[in-house]
């Protein structure tokens, strides 16, 4: 399988945690094989919606995120392969990579790393992590689905529709510090 066949089918094999997981994998084996070279999948390409120019309202204090490798690779790790990317780049014209708040709490921030299809998740709050995540970005549909662990050690899963002008709507699901399950709803804009 080459990327971009491996591109065209995230949105038909992720349905539950373990194919999500699973396909993360198949992704890092590709990567690490050589088969995903970032400037092959940086290139924008046909059928993907087309996004308003992203117009940043702060600079990225965090500048790719290579302070969080050593967690992210602890929570891959989880799901079988702790390879994360030391650089990011986009998948066929949109660069997630950056800073991402709710419109009303710019202190609530969440940092993607993206490396072509394959996202890392960092959230919390003025940088502080409360959840670390790996998981897919699908360019055509424009939808994100990552899964990981709440600070607490519990595991959680978020699925979110990005949305042409730069903001993303969708849950969280994993449980409280009771122990009892949740579901929360996301709505965040990219800030930086």
């Amino acid at each position: 399988m080459d990327l971009m066949e491996f591109v065209g089918n995230v949105h038909t094999v992720v349905n539950t945690v373990g194919d999500i997981v699973g396909t993360i994998n198949k992704f890092k084996g590709l990567a690490q094989s050589g088969k995903a070279d970032a400037r092959a999948f940086a290139a924008p390409a046909a059928g993907v919606p087309a996004m308003a120019q992203f117009q940043p309202l702060m600079r990225d204090p965090y500048r790719g995120g290579g302070q969080w490798l050593g967690q992210l690779q602890g929570v891959a790790a989880e799901h079988g392969n702790s390879w994360v990317p030391p650089q990011t780049a986009g998948l066929m014209g949109i660069d997630l990579t950056g800073v991402w708040s709710p419109p009303m709490n710019p202190m609530d921030q969440t940092y993607i790393r993206q490396y072509g299809p394959y996202l890392n998740v960092i959230a919390g709050i003025g940088g502080v992590p409360t959840f670390m995540a790996e998981g897919l970005f699908d360019p055509g549909s424009l939808v994100l689905r990552v899964v990981g662990r709440q600070s607490t050690g519990t595991p959680a899963e978020a699925n979110a529709q990005l949305m042409p002008n730069w903001m993303m709507h969708g849950t969280m699901t994993g449980s409280n510090p009771w122990g009892m399950p949740m579901m929360v709803p996301l709505m965040m804009q990219r800030v930086a």
